[in-house]
């Protein structure tokens, strides 16, 4: 029931919004390099140096924007969209409204003209991202041993599950995208559960009807008042 209106939004925002956003943010980091704006570009980094600090500060700059999303309240009105699913698997990697795509574009510009990253890592970035999105909402299992050495580095699917607990204080954990070094710097990284894994309350309590699935609903979720 939950997939027609979560694949809907793939289509919406993957194959329409975010297609344009990648062109346009791939060639605003190419005229930035031309033009020598920006700080990697202003002292000349060398190209392999830049690709590197570009993907660590392009995964820096998404780190903080998802803890914006999380801390102010209008962001968050639109951020919701993706929080209310309440079971968590690939589909649930492309649950956000589009007003959310619009506004990672207008602060992708600004981190652009700040850092100046190469026009090739903008490019991957958003590859990676999405496929490594899918990677961390899939309902996959990987043995705790196993987990507990990946996400000395990336994300892992429990590590980024817990981020979707409707407990408040799991959900305001374990933002990362994909280097877990931003979570730990920041004190935000949650290692487990209140409730044993497999039985962790996912989605937002407020936002808890079949109606909330319909597509039309979701939709709206940014204008709602959360039910009490």
């Amino acid at each position: 029931s939950r997939w027609p209106s979560n694949l809907t939004l793939l289509v919406v925002n993957r194959l329409a919004l975010q297609i344009f956003s990648t062109t346009y943010l791939t060639n605003l980091a190419y005229m930035c390099w031309k033009n020598g704006w920006g700080l990697l570009n202003h002292f000349q980094v060398s190209p392999w140096l830049s690709l590197v600090l570009s993907f660590i500060l392009l995964d820096l700059a998404a780190f903080l924007q998802h803890r914006a999303f999380h801390r102010f309240p209008y962001l968050w009105r639109i951020h919701r969209l993706h929080h209310d699913d309440p079971v968590v698997d690939v589909t649930t990697s492309a649950r956000f409204h589009p007003f959310e795509i619009l506004i990672n574009t207008g602060f992708g510009i600004v981190v652009i003209y700040l850092i100046g990253p190469s026009f090739v890592v903008v490019f991957l970035v958003d590859a990676i991202g999405f496929l490594y999105s899918l990677f961390i909402h899939g309902n996959l299992y990987l043995p705790p041993r196993f987990d507990r050495v990946i996400r000395l580095v990336v994300t892992t699917p429990a590590m980024h599950h817990i981020h979707h607990s409707r407990h408040i204080d799991e959900t305001e954990s374990n933002y990362t995208n994909i280097l877990t070094c931003w979570d730990r710097l920041g004190g935000t990284y949650k290692e487990k559960t209140q409730l044993p894994y497999e039985s962790m309350e996912l989605g937002l309590e407020e936002f808890d009807s079949p109606a909330d699935l319909q597509l039309p609903r979701m939709l709206l979720i940014p204008f709602l008042k959360a039910r009490p």
